[in-house]
């Protein structure tokens, strides 16, 4: 990820409407805002039913979906594994919780699939009463969809 702010003639944009950790900051600071764009960063379905990366992240602990630690977000890293741009016969077997296997392509299917599974929901709860209020029912409901694991 990387972190942007804006500067007009040499002076750097403050507010006083920042947060850090989540807990809100009422003094004035520097307006700064990060864009998530690490392999960690994880993919998800916003508001307004469009595929977002980041700002949130899988960390290194769980990681990604594809790294077998117990990440079961897809990040940046899982849509390369996903793709072909990873190819999981040229990394060490290092990852899972004994750090002695290889990549997980089938997690990463999962991941991917949850997703798809959210915003599908998503659509069908869009459809039936116009509006975005019910997206925590759709997410509750993916999460107890069968697994998808070939």
């Amino acid at each position: 990820s990387t972190d942007i702010s804006l500067i007009v003639d040499s002076t750097p944009q403050i507010t006083s409407q920042a947060s850090l950790e989540g807990l809100p900051v009422r003094i004035p600071v520097i307006d700064i805002n990060a864009i998530g764009a690490g392999g960690g960063s994880i993919a998800d379905i916003d508001e307004g039913g469009a595929l977002k990366v980041g700002p949130q992240s899988a960390e290194a602990q769980p990681g990604p979906a594809g790294y077998r630690r117990g990440g079961t977000l897809p990040t940046v890293t899982d849509a390369n594994l996903m793709v072909g741009k990873l190819l999981p016969d040229l990394f060490p077997k290092v990852f899972g919780p004994n750090q002695d296997e290889g990549l997980d392509r089938g997690a990463v299917r999962q991941a991917f699939a949850d997703l798809l599974v959210v915003f599908l929901l998503e659509l069908q709860l869009k459809g039936r009463d116009g509006s975005h209020e019910r997206e925590a029912e759709g997410k509750s409901k993916a999460k107890a969809v069968g697994s998808f694991h070939n």
